[in-house]
């Protein structure tokens, strides 16, 4: 309905993440849930022209899950039924959507089965409605010998629910005028994809995402709905390359929601990123550290290093 996931599921579980650390009893915690209702917040509207907010929603939701739990923790009180009251986060933020979904699994194995070990972590510095695509596209530029100047034109597949996330306004989403904007463009980023068989930092900034030869390749993609797209089990993504000789390069690949990356994946996207800013050296002294989290005293030990 145009909320934002991270801003408002973020709130409520830092809540209870902060209210379990600090400690805070049975009643405080359901205090923290209840302020942190009222603190929750964020929309998609920003996905509109490629403003800034949506990347102020993560840490908002922690400070205001924070917020919530020390407020509890001094005796502030909070509303009860937080997710299922007349008024509470159900009814108020999945609107008529409610009624497709099953509240049981909220507790289901609880205590037992933990979710967090099944995050799914983002390889892309984009959309993850874009990431099998990426896969498919990066796939077919190394398996197949061709220039992007050979490219008639590409095709995509995409799920209805991606639609106007990734690909509409199509000309606006075929020359980004932003960063962020680069990172909503399944356009943008099929041209990246294809032509630098990998997506990373450098591709969503400046002079990426104004190159001429790139944004030449963008203005070639097109989509059609997939009528075979499994969202929200599976995010799936086809991938058709016309050359101009007429050969057909085609690809599909899914990304399962609840199948973590590889460990060497994730190791691999840090070095990435960290070596932008840092030596190798003190990159990999900072993985060694993090690797090895759950055998330190406290957290001194990363912090320091990473202020060093």
């Amino acid at each position: 309905v145009g909320f934002h996931p991270t801003g408002i599921c973020g709130a409520m579980g830092c809540s209870l993440l902060a209210g379990r650390l600090m400690e805070l009893d049975h009643q405080k915690l359901e205090w923290a849930q209840g302020v942190a209702l009222s603190l929750a917040s964020g929309t998609m509207q920003p996905m509109q022209d490629g403003t800034w907010t949506k990347r102020l929603h993560p840490g908002a939701a922690a400070a205001s899950g924070i917020t919530a739990a020390a407020l509890a923790d001094g005796g502030f009180t909070g509303p009860a039924q937080a997710y299922e009251g007349r008024f509470g986060f159900y009814n108020i933020f999945l609107s008529e959507l409610r009624t497709k979904g099953d509240p049981a699994l909220v507790v289901q194995g609880l205590g037992e089965r933990w979710e967090f070990a099944r995050t799914s972590v983002k390889l892309f510095p984009a959309c993850h409605q874009m990431h099998a695509f990426m896969n498919a596209a990066i796939k077919i530029a190394d398996e197949h010998r061709f220039r992007p100047e050979d490219i008639e034109r590409v095709e995509t597949l995409v799920a209805d629910v991606a639609r106007e996330l990734v690909c509409e306004p199509a000309e606006a989403k075929r020359r980004p005028q932003s960063s962020y904007a680069a990172q909503f463009s399944l356009q943008y980023g099929m041209a990246a994809s294809l032509t630098r068989k990998r997506f990373g930092l450098q591709e969503i900034e400046a002079p990426a995402y104004t190159e001429p030869a790139l944004l030449e390749l963008a203005r070639k993609v097109d989509y059609a709905i997939d009528p075979n797209a499994a969202f929200p089990k599976k995010r799936s993504g086809e991938v058709i390359v016309t050359l101009k000789n007429g050969a057909k390069l085609r690809e599909r690949q899914e990304i399962d929601p609840d199948e973590p990356a590889s460990a060497e994946a994730i190791t691999r996207k840090f070095f990435d990123n960290a070596e932008l800013a840092i030596p190798r050296s003190r990159a990999e002294k900072i993985r060694d550290v993090i690797l090895a989290l759950e055998k330190q005293p406290g957290a001194r030990a990363l912090t320091s290093l990473l202020a060093s």
